[in-house]
C-alpha cells in the first residue's frame, strides 16, 4: 500500500468529539500544529463515514509525520 492511499483512509475516518460526528479531521504535517490539534481533544473512527466508531490515538513523533490509529486492542 503506497503512502498516500494510507495517508487518504486516515484522514477520512478520523472525527473530532464523537464517533457520529461528520466532520473528518486531518492530521497536521506538522508535529506543532499536531500538538495543538491534539490538546484535550478526543478523536473517533467515524461511524457516519464508515468507520467503526472506535476511539483514535494521536500519534505525534519524531520520526513519522503525526497520524491517527487504533488504539492497542480496539
Amino acid at each position: 500500500m503506497d503512502s498516500e492511499s494510507t495517508s487518504e483512509r486516515r484522514d477520512i475516518y478520523a472525527v473530532l468529539g464523537s464517533p457520529d460526528s461528520r466532520f473528518p479531521v486531518e492530521a497536521p504535517a506538522d508535529p506543532k500544529e499536531a500538538r495543538r490539534l491534539k490538546g484535550g481533544n478526543s478523536f473517533y473512527c467515524s461511524t457516519a463515514l464508515g468507520g467503526c466508531g472506535g476511539e483514535l490515538t494521536f500519534a505525534i513523533g519524531d520520526v513519522n509525520i503525526p497520524h491517527f490509529r487504533h488504539q492497542a486492542g480496539s
